[in-house]
């Protein structure tokens, strides 16, 4: 008889799994694909420049020496300044988003695990928008007086810092066992994108159109995502039976809702946890060398001419192709039973780090052979591309309640090392600096990747915890 029980017990998993693969629509999916926007159009608005800021083309000096690349004529690179050279705008209007950003980040992350991710990311989203269409009146109005536009940086940082974990919240409700990594590649690879159109739409439209289009467009999404997106399976009312058995049974555990005690003293005393902030640390450090040396060290140091409308500005679409690749992979790897989740994520972070750690070092042995240089940075970030399916999704791994509490954290760990680069780098490091001072920033990169790829193979897990419990 258990036999028999067995049998068709097996036999309904399978039907399950058939007519769910045969449904027209997938609404998991469905959401993914809202989730991705959602990222992808709030990292827009928050990429767009400051309107207290202008382009100018300037003329490098002719530095003689070995330790410089050779220029044989007048060579000029567009650099971004305060239009009124008196006012300190840089500390206060560019760092003023960091600084919204950072504050709403980790409280976003804390509500969406308590209260849900939907609404957070509506209103977080909506008002984003709006700061982006009122910012070009409130720069004219305000006679660009820098504490006005102040204002009006912290506020869109604000609202945009609680989107990503309020979105992660929403995966850990939404998501698989089996299509953990596929889809948070998906999701999260929206930052991609928007870092290199966002660059591309500033040569296209003026600095107040960019203002008026992207917050028009996110008005908009807001109300798709308000009218098709559900803070659950079990919520939606078009979501078949199937569908939410195969959730059922691909899924360990399954978020509780409700307002529950969030175990602060277990999560901050969990090792995989600090190794996953490690892990973070190295690969966001990572990510802000390799736009600093795209943006001063490739086109001035290198005097590598008109590099942005070549070829070599295809790496950033690369990588948001190779981090699904890649995630489809371990996701099949996983399914199929032969990697442990443990094993996936520290093969990921090792392939990843120690490849884009690699490229680094051999940067600086090219000099100034910027073809060569351009290979290796390419290279170097199609490894780098692997960062979604280690760092990113092993949130989802450690925890399902909690999700979005350490995502929050993480990601507040990924603001400040982006305002010590912003605030540091281009101070440290010009377009004049030599070969050997842009080395030290490349041994000190290499480093840094070797050591929290370390600390995450010793300590990092794939594993629930304990402290995922009520």
């Amino acid at each position: 008889m258990s036999g028999l029980q067995t049998s068709s017990s097996a036999g309904g998993s399978r039907s399950s799994d058939v007519e769910t693969k045969c449904c027209v629509i997938h609404h998991r999916w469905v959401f993914c694909t809202l989730a991705f926007l959602a990222i992808f159009i709030s990292s827009i608005m928050f990429s767009l420049p400051s309107l207290l800021h202008e382009t100018k083309t300037i003329s490098l000096k002719k530095m003689n020496g070995s330790d410089f690349c050779s220029l044989n004529h007048n060579f000029t690179v567009k650099v971004s300044v305060p239009k009124d050279p008196n006012l300190a705008t840089k500390y206060i209007t560019l760092f003023a988003i960091h600084w919204g950003y950072l504050l709403s980040s980790f409280a976003g992350g804390i509500f969406s695990d308590q209260l849900g991710g939907k609404y957070i990311v509506t209103l977080s989203l909506l008002f984003a928008s709006f700061w982006c269409l009122v910012t070009p009146a409130i720069a004219f109005l305000s006679k660009n007086r820098p504490g006005w536009m102040a204002g009006t940086q912290f506020l869109r940082g604000f609202f945009r810092g609680s989107v990503p974990p309020a979105t992660m919240s929403l995966l850990a409700r939404w998501v698989t066992d089996t299509e953990r990594t596929t889809m948070s590649c998906l999701v999260y690879g929206g930052y991609l994108l928007a870092q290199e159109i966002s660059s591309e739409m500033k040569e296209k439209l003026t600095q107040e159109m960019s203002y008026f289009v992207f917050g028009s467009i996110g008005v908009g999404f807001c109300f798709l995502w308000h009218l098709f997106l559900y803070p659950s399976p079990e919520d939606h009312p078009g979501i078949t039976p199937n569908e939410l058995k195969f959730l059922d049974e691909n899924t360990e555990d399954r978020p509780v809702k409700g307002r529950k005690k969030t175990p602060w003293t277990r999560i901050l005393t969990s090792r995989p946890f600090w190794a996953l902030v490690f892990l973070q640390i190295g690969l966001s450090w990572n990510w802000v060398v390799y736009l600093h040396a795209y943006n001063v060290y490739m086109p001035g140091v290198l005097k590598f001419e008109d590099y942005h409308h070549t070829i070599w500005r295809t790496p950033f679409y690369l990588f948001f192709g190779l981090a699904l690749v890649f995630g489809f992979v371990f996701d099949w790897f996983i399914k199929g039973k032969h990697l442990s989740v443990t094993n996936a994520r520290k093969i990921a972070s090792l392939i990843g780090n120690i490849g884009s750690a690699c490229s680094f070092m051999f940067v600086i042995f090219r000099g100034c052979d910027s073809n060569a240089v351009m290979i290796h940075f390419t290279v170097g970030l199609c490894f780098e591309a692997f960062f979604y399916s280690s760092c990113r999704v092993n949130h989802l791994d450690l925890t399902s309640i909690f999700a979005g509490t350490l995502m929050g954290i993480t990601q507040s760990v990924d603001r400040i090392l982006e305002h010590v680069s912003d605030s540091q780098l281009p101070l440290r490091l010009t377009a004049e600096s030599s070969l050997t001072q842009w080395a030290a920033l490349f041994w000190f990169t290499f480093g840094l990747n070797l050591l929290s790829t370390c600390v995450f193979l010793v300590f990092g897990s794939g594993i629930r915890q304990e402290w995922d419990s009520i």
